[in-house]
């Protein structure tokens, strides 16, 4: 069974006694979505610690919540378990917990040992569910606090492994990929469905969809160069993304750079908030600048999803461009 929980050392393997409910071919509801079961005491006491956990904003440029939570009673389970994303919280001798914790798993929260449990693939395909326990009330809400960024983490990988399995679930365009690598000397594995322009002779190459708007930008140079300063970058990007993209700009109060890993090299990254005064638009992006012995790169993702959650259509972009290689 596959186990995104491998990924987090504060998750073990859940056993559910409840193993012969039958399963549907594919999990359904929203992939932000997280259906909770608790019941009513149990939500009053630790609802704001479960929203603050798991309902955390970033700027696209409005705020927008990563996850939303779905409180149901525990009466309406059989309703509502097939959902992608289901969270289970409760104390220990609570009927809906003892009824899907195995025994061994109920003996380690008993024994104070572990009180974390989470597995994919339970009562649907493409679902994750996670099991949040403890002694009593207070232990519980101690439990969420020491234990709320594995939390989640745990959902927030969850859904990142099931864009890739999307985006990728027919395979890539291997002739562009092959092509790529031929003509610049780097490739992307680029899914069915998106469209390439290539340009270069200005060493530039765009992939992009639409509907909604995302869309890979990358610029390059023979050379390396030293590490950028802030201003630099968002000159760069500028220079770049406005002639592209019709005057966007980089908004340098709502963006920030930061050194990061980028397939074992010290990368450099743009976070921030694309604007366009002319046209009143402006939506998330996400710049990564970094040299190789032979090379520098600009690779910029960028999206406008007007009434749609972005950091969703961000995640596509970031799962493409981490497929990013050198000849």
């Amino acid at each position: 069974m596959k186990l995104v929980s491998r990924l987090l050392g504060t998750f073990c393997l859940l056993l559910f006694t409840l193993s012969c409910i039958p399963k549907l071919d594919v999990a359904g509801g929203d992939q932000t979505e997280i259906i909770v079961f608790a019941d009513d005491e149990t939500y009053e006491m630790v609802g704001d610690e479960l929203s603050s956990i798991l309902e955390r904003e970033i700027f696209t440029p409005t705020r927008e919540k990563i996850f939303t939570l779905i409180p149901k009673s525990p009466s309406k389970f059989t309703m509502y378990n097939r959902r992608r994303n289901v969270l289970v919280v409760g104390v220990i001798d609570n009927p809906l917990i003892d009824s899907i914790l195995a025994p061994s798993a109920r003996r380690k929260a008993g024994a104070g040992k572990n009180f974390v449990f989470g597995d994919e693939d339970i009562f649907a395909k493409g679902q994750s569910v996670c099991i949040v326990t403890a002694r009593d009330m207070d232990e519980l809400k101690k439990v969420l606090g020491e234990k709320s960024d594995a939390i989640f983490s745990y959902f927030y990988q969850s859904v990142k492994n099931r864009v890739k399995d999307v985006l990728y679930k027919d395979g890539y365009q291997e002739e562009i990929a092959d092509r790529l690598l031929l003509s610049y000397n780097f490739t992307f594995n680029i899914p069915p469905g998106w469209m390439v322009e290539e340009h270069g002779g200005k060493r530039l190459i765009k992939i992009l969809r639409h509907y909604p708007d995302r869309f890979i930008t990358v610029c390059w140079e023979y050379s390396p160069r030293v590490l950028l300063t802030y201003k630099e970058a968002c000159d760069l990007r500028d220079s770049i993304c406005s002639v592209l993209h019709d005057g966007d700009m980089v908004n340098r109060q709502r963006s920030r750079m930061f050194n990061v890993d980028f397939h074992n090299m010290n990368a450099q990254k743009l976070d921030g908030i694309w604007k366009n005064d002319e046209l009143v638009m402006g939506g998330p992006f996400r710049t990564y600048i970094f040299s190789t012995e032979s090379a520098f790169y600009f690779i910029d993702v960028y999206v406008f999803t007007p009434g749609e959650k972005k950091w969703l259509a961000i995640e596509q972009l970031e799962t493409i461009i981490s497929t990013w290689r050198e000849g």
